[in-house]
């Protein structure tokens, strides 16, 4: 059986390319070679407030709850400094 992968991106438009391919080879590095790696495709995820929306995340965690591991993925576009009070509600 493999491993089943979400990628939930902060930016979903802009970050979806680019994340498969390294997770991807994040996972075959810890010798998991065969992880199915999804990107979720929703555009009403599209920056750092909605993506760390509990009232958005939690639905499609729920409807996704047949995977492995999910991966909120979010890189701030370079912006700010440090750790990101908005994230500390998630945690």
């Amino acid at each position: 059986m493999s491993l089943k992968v979400l990628i939930i991106p902060e930016a979903y438009p802009k970050d979806r390319l680019i994340l498969k391919p390294i997770i991807k080879a994040l996972f075959t590095y810890l010798d998991k070679p065969n992880a199915k790696i999804h990107v979720y495709d929703d555009p009403s995820i599209y920056n750092i407030t909605t993506a760390t929306d509990w009232n958005k995340l939690h639905p499609v965690l729920k409807r996704h709850s047949y995977y492995d591991i999910v991966l909120l993925i979010v890189d701030r576009d370079g912006e700010g400094t440090g750790r990101d009070h908005t994230l500390q509600h998630l945690c």
